[in-house]
């Protein structure tokens, strides 16, 4: 019986990652089976190239060697490969919707932006990750993030600034989040020294829409963060539940931030 500790970690590492990727760190466990336990360990890391896999990894190998040290490597590497299966099956049964705002006319019964951004914030139960333009919450949106914060939901959030955006956008973005939930997230800019420039030296802004919970529920849409888009505005969009897309963007944004195209900010 595998722990329930490493069975969670082992559920954290093989969501929304490629059977492929999974089949490797399973073999490079495996291949470790004679070594010591710790130089075991560093010898796996070593050899995975991106932060946060590598972060999962050494999560679920201190996990094992908490819990379970008597599990030998190759059974762990099996339960790895199992999982991983397991998971693509899973993700390929997506589904998907249109979300909208706007004028109301007969038609498909849409569901609206507001109410489907705070589907993906109640639905978050370990990571969010948002990204707009425009920022001006709403009081009920407000109010969710702060929530999902206190129940233990890391924020990441994806931003444009005024000093960032030479002047594209001309309010406090990061005041108008305000104090509770600009404390309880994490906060990111694409820095002007990023971005491209067009032949009139024009940047490149920071126009993306979306948001993600646990790799798993994802939001696209041409509304920004403000009561405008989420209420008045004419705005269409796409929710998309489980398959592959929502891990791609979150995994999208992590290597952003990896690289430094994204930098993080302090409220």
């Amino acid at each position: 019986m595998i722990p329930d500790m490493v069975a969670a970690r082992i559920g954290d590492l093989v969501r929304a990652r490629p059977v492929d990727l999974i089949d490797d760190i399973a073999y490079q466990v495996e291949t470790t089976a004679g070594v010591a336990a710790p130089v075991a360990r560093m010898i796996v890391l070593q050899r995975l190239p991106h932060a946060d896999v590598r972060r999962d990894v050494a999560l679920l190998l201190d996990a094992w060697q908490a819990t379970a040290p008597h599990m030998s490597r190759q059974t762990l590497a099996w339960a790895l490969s199992a999982a991983a299966q397991a998971a693509q099956a899973t993700r390929q049964e997506q589904t998907t919707s249109l979300v909208w705002t706007g004028p109301h006319v007969d038609g498909p019964a849409l569901r609206r932006t507001d109410q489907a951004l705070q589907e993906v914030i109640l639905a978050a139960r370990e990571s969010l990750l948002l990204v707009s333009f425009a920022v001006y919450l709403v009081p009920h949106i407000a109010q969710a993030l702060v929530a999902a914060a206190a129940r233990g939901v890391r924020i990441r959030i994806a931003l444009e600034t005024p000093s960032a955006s030479a002047g594209r956008i001309d309010y406090d973005t990061v005041r108008l989040l305000g104090t509770e939930v600009a404390h309880n997230a994490e906060l990111y800019i694409w820095p002007e020294s990023q971005r491209a420039l067009d032949p009139q030296d024009n940047l490149g802004a920071l126009h993306a829409k979306c948001a993600v919970a646990d790799r798993d529920l994802l939001f696209i849409s041409s509304a920004n963060l403000t009561g405008y888009a989420l209420t008045i505005n004419m705005e269409l969009g796409v929710m998309i539940q489980g398959g592959a897309l929502p891990g791609d963007v979150v995994t999208q944004y992590a290597r952003l931030i990896e690289h430094g195209v994204l930098q993080r900010i302090n409220p």
